[in-house]
């Protein structure tokens, strides 16, 4: 209780000392809790509904409603300052004069209400060059995802999407037709399914097809669960709008 207090009393001197997000740290609110994303480890951290309530209070995130029943009372604030300790010490966020608030919240993509129709390009053909962009990118995913961390992957795959300069203008067909080859072709490669395999291949092949579409990373809570998924504005690459509907966009690649 003593340490609490001396927080309590460093936040009432210092106001201006505001909550942020660690470096490659991200957050959202799934239903009423709040979940980080810690890239550098690969690890999520899901508050329970309170702990949500109180920490929004004390950290004050832009783009979040702040919770109706204010805290009240010594109890509160010294569980709500120990919480925001414990987010320190995981180096999920950090104090910075100035902040305003947890920075770096991740944005949401246009809402996913689409996904594509592959039963009109089940007859598409697979040429040459598509094999040979299939087995390099499926190859390169599995080996990315056995050899670096995620926080290489997805470093990897900003920098890719800032050096694309010349970038093949797909239309939606076009589009929907190369990933029904990669659909085509998948069964080929021996590596069970998983959204983050499938996902990171599906870009890999898209890539080589001058196409750099959103990997987009969701939460849900009650039960947990983390999913990705693949975007193209409002279109869902590789799974089903439905099932994307349930989880919050955490971070987008």
């Amino acid at each position: 209780m003593l340490v609490a207090h001396l927080f309590l009393t460093y936040f009432k001197v210092m106001p201006n000392r505001a909550s942020q997000l660690a470096k490659e740290v991200f957050a959202c609110l799934a239903g009423d809790r709040l979940v980080f994303l810690d890239l550098p480890t690969n690890k999520y951290l899901c508050l329970n509904a309170e702990n949500s309530r109180i920490a929004l209070q004390i950290s004050s995130l832009p783009g979040i409603a702040q919770p109706s029943q204010p805290m009240t009372g010594m109890d509160s604030q010294s569980k709500g300052l120990l919480i925001m300790q414990a987010l320190m010490n995981r180096r999920l966020i950090t104090r910075a004069p100035g902040a305003e608030g947890i920075a770096g919240l991740c944005r949401p993509p246009r809402a996913a209400g689409r996904e594509i129709n592959l039963s009109q390009f089940a007859p598409a053909r697979a040429r040459l060059s598509h094999w040979r962009a299939f087995l390099i990118g499926a190859a390169s995913a599995s080996a990315k995802l056995r050899c670096w961390s995620m926080l290489k992957i997805v470093q990897s795959i900003r920098q890719r999407k800032g050096r694309a300069n010349n970038r093949v203008k797909l239309n939606e067909t076009e589009l929907a037709m190369t990933v029904a080859v990669f659909n085509r072709l998948r069964p080929f490669y021996p590596r069970a399914y998983l959204c983050l395999y499938d996902s990171l291949a599906l870009l890999e092949f898209l890539s080589r097809q001058g196409c750099y579409p959103l990997w987009v990373f969701g939460v849900k809570s009650d039960p947990f669960g983390a999913h990705c998924w693949v975007q193209w504005h409002d279109l869902v690459l590789n799974d089903a709008a439905a099932r994307v509907h349930r989880y919050t966009p955490i971070m987008i690649v």
